[in-house]
């Protein structure tokens, strides 16, 4: 019988993983730019699962080993500050 929460689960199962990883001082990268039926293919993922997630663990690098292209992209981006998406009590809009 399909599990209709598979998903939610998929989800709490990463953040545990992270959390683990990052506990034994290892990095835990979340991808969503993948390719979904190549993922099954290549990995023989059988019809009866999903493809829900994928993700790159290991341990964390110097940046100064990265080629100079690579190295570019080692800084903050622009992503809207967490404060901006945690909220305490009722929900609100806000633009």
């Amino acid at each position: 019988m399909p599990n209709p929460v598979h998903l939610f689960d998929c989800g709490s199962a990463w953040q545990n993983l992270a959390l683990q990883a990052t506990a034994m001082g290892l990095i835990a990268h979340a991808m969503q730019g993948f390719d979904f039926v190549k993922a099954r293919g290549v990995l023989k993922v059988p019809e009866l699962y999903e493809v829900a997630a994928m993700f790159a663990l290991g341990r964390p690098g110097d940046p100064d080993d990265l080629p100079p292209e690579r190295r570019e992209g080692e800084v903050p981006n622009g992503r809207r500050p967490v404060q901006e998406s945690i909220r305490e009590g009722p929900f609100t809009f806000q633009n």
